[in-house]
């Protein structure tokens, strides 16, 4: 009973470290995409454009509403105890604490705790990641495998983008076992590999309407923000009939400007049902002709490199007082939480002049960066699983900005909600040394 205890109280105070920047705000996080999760999930419709996953955990999780502080909760409790499971081993009890101490420097030095705070799903790339990590290369139990399976396939359903993502994380991660696994995936299982990618497939059903209807007005806009759609138009509307040549001149610079803004000439041309066949034949020609193949890898080099370096918080997280959307979702859904949420910093609109804070992360993403490229000089003595470990976050964390900056656009939401595992990382290259002989 005092083991189970002892074991419980390193996940009780990462949970609580995790939850460290709702608790400074005095209420979860909130993001103008946070209005229409609470509609999918308390009135159980499906938005044009993303999936009904996440709205039905906020309804869950909040207890039908009673409780939405149990959202930030349940997100920061899985963070910990993934990200413990990987410091944790029989050998040296110290590195539960270690993972606690990581844990605390992700909070303080990097975006962690913004994004386990925040009432999107965008948290749950990161849990799908370390759901992979303590599958394919921590020892677990029946019991504890589908469990991770479970996390794993619902962090998959909560967004779009998760299924190009996870998908690019499989296939990469077979190519490394295949052709230098033994090296570094000694211990890694083909079975769990293949079922986590047979789960990422299927979760497509929960998302399937969502997935076709949005899918090509969302590429087509990071074409527009990568700089692709515009020479197509140029040379394609000359010998096409196409709608959006009607509105060359308009268009933004910005995806989120073409496809949120209520004047744009997406908007114009009838949103996400008004552009779907026409968007899809656009996408469908650049991706199979090589001149414009050509010009897609180029923007995605570019727009990968770029999504590397941009990341922050409180990016998109504005005040949302009376008259807002979002203001009176929550009135509707959340009624008990009202007047917490207009005691909360955020609501008192005192989010901005983050840029200080944000610049402070670029330079411990710095500090962390050297880190691991420490550990890499000095890889023949990590022990093989920290090795494991280290190429998988690792390329999860690039394969982010890759998914990210070619599919969506670079913007600091996006970057933010990963890079919070570099420090992770970073602490990962200390489990060989506490693990030698007389680190106990």
């Amino acid at each position: 009973m005092m083991k189970n205890r002892l074991s419980a109280l390193p996940i009780a105070l990462g949970t609580i470290l995790l939850l460290v920047v709702a608790i400074w705000n005095a209420f979860p996080l909130l993001y103008a995409d946070t209005s229409t999760y609470l509609v999918s999930g308390f009135e159980l419709e499906t938005p044009f454009d993303r999936p009904i996953s996440y709205g039905v955990l906020l309804r869950i999780f909040s207890l039908n509403g009673l409780l939405i502080w149990l959202v930030p909760l349940v997100q920061s409790a899985l963070v910990a105890w993934l990200t413990l499971r990987l410091f944790h081993t029989n050998e040296n009890p110290k590195l539960k604490w270690f993972g606690v101490l990581t844990l605390l420097l992700s909070v303080v030095f990097s975006t962690a705790s913004w994004y386990t705070s925040l009432l999107v799903p965008d948290i749950f790339t990161g849990i799908g990641v370390l759901a992979l990590a303590n599958l394919f290369l921590k020892e677990c139990s029946k019991g504890t495998a589908i469990l991770l399976y479970t996390v794993f396939t619902v962090s998959v359903t909560t967004h779009l983008g998760h299924i190009s993502y996870f998908l690019a994380v499989i296939v990469l991660t077979s190519a490394i076992k295949l052709f230098v696994g033994k090296h570094i995936f000694g211990s890694f299982s083909w079975r769990r590999l293949a079922v986590a990618g047979a789960l990422t497939l299927l979760s497509i059903a929960s998302m399937g309407s969502a997935f076709a209807k949005a899918r090509n007005a969302f590429f087509l806009a990071a074409m527009l923000e990568n700089g692709v759609l515009e020479p197509y138009l140029n040379e394609a509307c000359e010998t096409q009939e196409l709608a959006i040549c009607k509105y060359q001149d308009e268009l933004p610079q910005k995806a989120w400007e073409f496809l949120w803004k209520p004047n744009s000439p997406f908007a114009k041309m009838g949103g996400f049902k008004g552009t779907r066949e026409e968007f899809g034949d656009i996408v469908r020609e650049t991706l199979t002709t090589p001149k414009y193949i050509g010009w897609h890898m180029k923007a995605s080099v570019k727009a990968t490199y770029r999504q590397a370096y941009t990341f922050g918080v409180a990016d998109g997280t504005g005040a949302f007082r009376e008259g807002s959307e979002l203001n009176e979702r929550i009135h509707n859904y959340l009624p008990n939480a009202v007047e917490n949420f207009e005691y909360s910093r955020q609501y008192k609109d005192q989010l901005k002049g983050m840029v200080k804070l944000n610049k402070f992360y670029v330079l411990t993403t710095i500090i962390f960066a050297l880190l691991v490229l420490a550990w890499l000089l000095r890889w023949n003595r990590l022990d093989q699983q920290t090795k494991g470990l280290f190429v998988f976050l690792l390329g999860a964390l690039l394969l982010n900005a890759w998914v990210s900056g070619t599919f969506g656009n670079a913007i600091p939401r996006l970057g933010g909600k990963m890079i919070w595992m570099l420090p992770v990382i970073a602490m990962l290259g200390f489990r060989t040394q506490l693990l030698k002989p007389g680190s106990k």
